[in-house]
């Protein structure tokens, strides 16, 4: 009875990073649903510094409390921590463009390309797996995110068109945004990737998360100071959107970086691709939304793809467990390897 218990949790460990990334898929969902009711009502620079701020202050809170220590151990890191953070200003700015340039599922559809550019990267980089089943996968999952983005440009719909409004629009609108669009995606790869990387390098966890939020805040107040973005409204209810924004911003950063120092990066775009399909039932749920057939069809290649790679993953665990027929003593302890554990500091008894 005991040996099976020890069995379990130790399963549960190896496979935390799933429900970990579907957390934060659920957030950056919700996070995405608050982003599109505050449209019109706060300037996109302003929200994407108040991210990266917010999030920095409610880490500062979360590394105080615990009374941990973040020092940055030599140059390499630090290099990591700029590129990191250039990276997530970079992709957030062409998203932002890129969203308010095309018409949103247009964008979409060339932004959730990042998971099979990931793949490469991280295949390219850290020499993580993109074999056969990694490339099926990321082709249903990126067919299925079509399916529920429907772009014009696949079922001729142009009720969401955005369209130019001058010559230099106009000149414009045929090739920019789309390559702005893709550049997000190619940074959006670029910086898991780099996520990733870290983790390998033994980076602190609380620094991979704290640090680029700190120099990406300090990076976006310059021009929202510049060009005088700062338009939040008096109105309560809005201001109630901003704050929930953040939080949801910061829980789904947290819990996506999590998952990229548990699992390959691939694997973990993959399910984090996941959040397209939430934020359609919340819409649908909350907001009225009837959704196209075809919207049904992408939600069961979405889920179907991610349903394959948690099976094959736990296939894979019984049958590397099988072979070496071990099962871990359990001390009582707290895996000190696990990263978030060892960050957060030992618990009190």
């Amino acid at each position: 009875m005991g040996g099976n218990t020890q069995a379990t949790l130790h399963h549960i460990r190896e496979h935390k990073w799933l429900p970990v990334a579907l957390s934060a898929a659920l957030f950056y969902a919700l996070m995405a649903v608050v982003t599109s009711r505050l449209s019109g009502e706060v300037s996109s620079s302003e929200l994407t510094f108040l991210r990266m701020s917010g999030s920095a202050m409610l880490m500062a809170i979360v590394v105080i409390h615990k009374g941990s220590r973040l020092r940055i151990k030599d140059r390499s890191e630090l290099g990591f921590h700029i590129v990191n953070s250039l990276f997530t200003v970079s992709t957030t700015y062409c998203q932002v463009y890129a969203f308010t340039h095309m018409a949103p599922a247009d964008a979409s559809a060339i932004v959730y390309g990042y998971v099979a550019l990931t793949g490469v990267m991280a295949r390219i980089f850290l020499k993580e797996p993109f074999g056969v089943f990694e490339m099926v996968m990321v082709v249903l999952t990126f067919l299925g995110g079509l399916l529920i983005a429907r772009p014009s440009f696949m079922f001729n719909d142009s009720y969401d068109e955005v369209p130019p409004t001058t010559a230099t629009e106009v000149s414009l609108a045929g090739y920019v945004p789309p390559l702005v669009a893709f550049l997000s995606a190619v940074v959006s790869a670029a910086k898991a990737v780099t996520v990733r990387a870290m983790s390998q390098q033994d980076t602190e966890l609380m620094n991979i998360i704290i640090y680029p939020m700190i120099f990406s805040a300090v990076i976006m107040a310059i021009p929202t100071t510049v060009f005088q973005e700062w338009s939040i409204p008096s109105c309560t209810w809005v201001r109630i959107r901003v704050l929930l924004f953040v939080l949801f911003a910061f829980a789904a950063n947290f819990l996506a970086i999590y998952a990229f120092t548990l699992q390959n990066a691939v694997y973990v775009s993959l399910i984090l691709l996941n959040d397209s399909v939430l934020v359609l039932l919340i819409t649908v749920i909350f907001f009225r939304y009837r959704p196209e057939w075809t919207s049904a069809i992408g939600i069961v290649l979405v889920i179907g793809a991610a349903v394959a790679i948690a099976v094959r993953k736990i296939l894979a665990y019984r049958k590397s467990r099988k072979d070496t027929n071990e099962v871990p003593k359990d001390t009582g302890c707290p895996n000190e390897s696990d990263p978030i554990l060892s960050e957060l500091g030992p618990s009190n008894p």
